[in-house]
């Protein structure tokens, strides 16, 4: 079984000013929406524990709404090839994160959604995990 995990992740909003990469973010639990259909970036930031030193592994990312007949894709499946590098003499126990936005991610209605996010090495699923977030419509 493999050590590497994806701790895990949430949804994050702004929290100050700047550029959206380099801004300050908080969790996001829910997203209030002035109107629906709504179309919206929304950065999410990942926590693993496990990584090994220089090994390379891929993450992918996409959200989806947990309606009741069926769940279905509100973002484009999202990817980016990360490798840790060890500054603490932990090599075979690395912690890290990482930030990475869901471009325009469509909400059709209020409702629970969900960020699946999966962490992959040689195209074989390690781990997977996700969070969720609430949209309700601004009052």
């Amino acid at each position: 079984m493999s050590t590497e995990k994806i701790a895990f992740l949430f949804p994050t909003r702004e929290k100050g000013e700047g550029s959206p990469e380099k801004s300050p973010r908080m969790p996001l639990l829910v997203l209030d929406c002035e109107e629906f259909p709504t179309v919206t970036d929304i950065f999410i930031t990942v926590f693993f524990i496990g990584l090994k030193h220089e090994k390379s592994y891929y993450l992918q990312l996409e959200m989806f709404y947990e309606g009741e007949a069926a769940e279905h894709s509100v973002s484009a499946l999202v990817g980016t090839h990360i490798r840790a590098k060890d500054t603490l003499a932990h090599e075979d126990d690395i912690a890290a994160s990482i930030d990475l936005r869901l471009e325009n991610s469509t909400f059709m209605s209020p409702g629970n959604y969900y960020i699946q996010a999966t962490l992959m090495h040689d195209q074989a699923v390690i781990h997977q995990n996700r969070a969720y977030l609430k949209v309700s419509e601004a009052i």
